[in-house]
């Protein structure tokens, strides 16, 4: 029964007004048959999750955060953020006791609740890495042409206020990934209120929503942000080659990011192209392993930093000297010489005294020679 509204010259018809009931549970037969091994394979992919996004990423975070390393720039603690809330949104089955177990039946809102984070935090993590590799394309372009980048030295004029152009730039580049994730975020949510048949678990490892509306936004989006990294981590290569030496060593840390996150770049697309493979055979095991390693690559990239690896040897060091009671004193290496700050150790004394033992005396005058 449809009710129709008078407004004057407007004449709108409204949709039905039912009440909207929402399933409990999601049943779905599972489209994927993992045979005997199914319980070694689910394992193995969320172990591989767990590791990098939920034991790794967040250690380089704090680390990031409270270590007396050189400060990052907000966009690569964006991009680490981004990435543990990924691998959070992957965990949310295996979380609820429905990861592992063969008779899958997650709460719809559960189910609803990690399809959208999953869908919301890939168009995330594709735009915080976009960000990122911008941002070093503004350090890069900003220490070519100048002594002192302009996009520091550059204000915009508004309404009498004076701000830098960089921190608008910044917080562009920092809220524009969460922008995007709430709206993606706000549509998968909408798509399974108003259709809860298609949320599913039958590609087994997370919730899914059968839409190619879906689907196809987020791939294009990914598709975009790709192509926007691509083009301009090919400009700061030409930047590179055509700049100076000394250029290059001042932005050294620059620089290293930069091989990281081309690294990182790399291994992306060929998880898109992976994923590509799975929307034509989604049934392949290989695809959905191959895309749970994602977080894992991205603590590897990121989180070995020679600043990272120092402050983490640093700790196990002071750790182990407080558990063995043992205070080592430093060494210190000097041109042809080895000397340490700590007295000499009673085996030197030792070899020293027998030593001498073995020597004849020292003549003290000449008339002893006779």
């Amino acid at each position: 029964m449809y009710k129709r509204l008078h407004f004057g010259a407007l004449d709108t018809e409204l949709y039905p007004i039912t009440s909207m009931t929402l399933p409990s549970h999601v049943t779905a037969i599972p489209a994927i048959d993992l045979g005997s091994r199914r319980e070694t394979i689910l394992l193995g992919y969320y172990c591989c999750i767990i590791i990098g996004g939920q034991v790794g990423l967040p250690l380089v975070l704090v680390t990031s955060l409270l270590g007396s390393q050189p400060r990052r720039h907000p966009t690569f603690l964006n991009i680490l953020l981004a990435w543990f809330l990924y691998a959070v949104s992957s965990l949310l089955l295996f979380y609820s006791g429905n990861g592992i177990s063969e008779n899958q039946r997650p709460t719809f809102s559960l189910c609803l609740g990690q399809a959208a984070l999953v869908y919301g935090g890939t168009v995330l993590v594709a735009t915080t890495n976009m960000a990122l590799v911008f941002q070093l394309w503004m350090e890069f372009k900003g220490n070519r042409f100048a002594k002192n980048s302009p996009l520091m030295l550059s204000f915009v004029r508004s309404n009498s206020c004076i701000l830098p152009t960089y921190i608008l730039i910044a917080v562009q580049l920092l809220g524009l990934p969460w922008l995007s994730f709430l709206g993606f975020l706000v549509f998968t949510l909408d798509l399974g209120i108003h259709d809860p048949s298609l949320v599913s678990v039958q590609w087994v490892f997370y919730c899914t929503i059968s839409s190619g509306k879906l689907i196809n936004s987020v791939s294009g989006v990914t598709i975009i942000c790709l192509a926007v990294i691509f083009f301009f981590q090919v400009s700061i290569v030409r930047m590179l080659y055509q700049s100076s030496r000394q250029m290059r060593a001042v932005n050294q840390s620059s620089y290293n990011l930069l091989v990281r996150v081309t690294a990182f770049t790399g291994y992306s697309l060929v998880t898109f192209v992976v994923s590509i493979v799975l929307t034509f055979r989604p049934t392949e095991v290989f695809p959905y392993m191959f895309t749970g390693t994602l977080p894992l690559a991205a603590f590897l990239v990121f989180g070995t930093q020679p600043e990272n690896l120092r402050v983490w040897c640093k700790y196990c060091l002071r750790r182990r000297r407080r558990a063995t009671g043992v205070q080592l004193e430093p060494i210190t290496f000097k041109p042809g010489r080895f000397s340490a700050t700590s007295p000499r150790s009673s085996n030197t004394t030792q070899f020293q005294s027998s030593l001498e033992k073995r020597l004849p005396p020292t003549p003290i005058s000449g008339s002893e020679l006779a």
